[in-house]
């Protein structure tokens, strides 16, 4: 069975959207074309589900990460799909096509640069 096939079933075994109130992150990844977008759910409208990416960064993480200093251009300019690791590009893609417009991945909605930013 095909990945999207076994997800959309789990999907529906999961939840039941019409009885489901969404709690959203402090920040979560707004899926577009080409980019991806840092979006802040309780300044800006946010409605339906989002996807959680759940990964291992491994001993000496180099791929982009949120930081103070990127943060406002995250949110403005986003960041491209190709100046994102691969696997993040394809998944942001892959959830998209399950019309899922939003996205979080720790590295990138967690400010890495800030020790009490965990909490978010």
């Amino acid at each position: 069975m095909p990945l999207r096939e076994e997800y959309l079933i789990y999907e529906d075994v999961k939840f039941d959207h019409n009885n489901r109130t969404t709690v959203y992150p402090t920040r979560l990844l707004e899926l577009g074309e080409l980019k991806v977008r840092l979006v802040l759910p309780a300044e800006e409208h946010v409605s339906g589900p989002y996807a959680a990416l759940s990964y291992r960064w491994g001993p000496n993480p180099d791929f982009i990460r949120l930081e103070a200093a990127s943060l406002t251009n995250f949110r403005r300019a986003g960041i491209q799909h190709s100046d994102l690791p691969r696997a993040f590009a394809e998944v942001s893609q892959f959830i998209k096509s399950l019309g899922i417009q939003y996205l979080w991945i720790e590295s990138l909605c967690i400010i890495q640069s800030v020790p009490d930013s965990i909490q978010d």
